[in-house]
């Protein structure tokens, strides 16, 4: 069964700055009926990592290519999709416990290599650095939210290779798009999981 917004306990909507990210949850407030959005803006979000698992996407508005870059960051960072379905259902079986249905085909990580380094519980800067010691550049959380890395360590990683999936995806309810990035869907649409909701702000009206 589809979610809408009165299943989730909480909602983070995040724009490049707070008072983007104030503005949007006063205009949508009436679309997501349950408990208010918490705004947050994107450095911090960064810096903390995302306090839910349910996310309301809002660029800034005024330019495309920075709201297409806002996009990319944020995806690079918190929207990982899930490992392919061979990798998916063999951790399944190895934790033991009940995982969510796989997202669909075009929201999970595709690799030739079938090997993965899973972490259970917090990856930590102590934790990540052992991990380099293997061979494997495809890491595996259970969820974004278990990472507690800075901003710097995730740079230091990608710089070694690391790609990140996550068991548990956050899920975006909906993309507050201009029209411009809107009409620019094809430059975007891969930073996203798919079937993502598209709310037109059209803030020139």
């Amino acid at each position: 069964m589809r979610k809408t917004g009165r299943d989730f306990e909480r909602v983070e909507l995040v724009a490049p700055g707070m008072a983007r990210a104030r503005s949007a949850a006063a205009a949508f407030s009436q679309r997501l009926p349950g408990p208010p959005c918490s705004p947050v803006s994107l450095s911090s979000l960064l810096a903390r990592g995302p306090a839910s698992e349910t996310l309301v996407v809002c660029p800034g508005g005024a330019s495309l290519e920075r709201d297409l870059d806002f996009l990319a960051r944020l995806s690079e960072r918190v929207l990982w999709p899930a490992p392919g379905p061979e990798l998916f259902g063999a951790i399944a079986g190895l934790l033991g416990h009940e995982l969510p249905d796989a997202p669909p085909a075009a929201w999970r990580r595709e690799t030739r290599r079938k090997v993965a380094f899973l972490f259970e519980g917090s990856v930590t800067p102590a934790r990540a650095r052992a991990a380099l010691a293997s061979d494997a550049r495809h890491w595996i959380a259970e969820s974004v939210r278990h990472v507690r890395l800075s901003p710097q360590g995730f740079a230091s990683l990608q710089r070694e290779g690391v790609r990140w999936s996550a068991l548990r995806p956050l899920r975006v309810v909906a993309l507050i798009a201009s029209p411009a990035l809107a009409r620019a869907q094809r430059r975007w649409r891969k930073l996203l999981p798919p079937g993502t909701p598209i709310w037109v702000w059209d803030q020139g009206k």
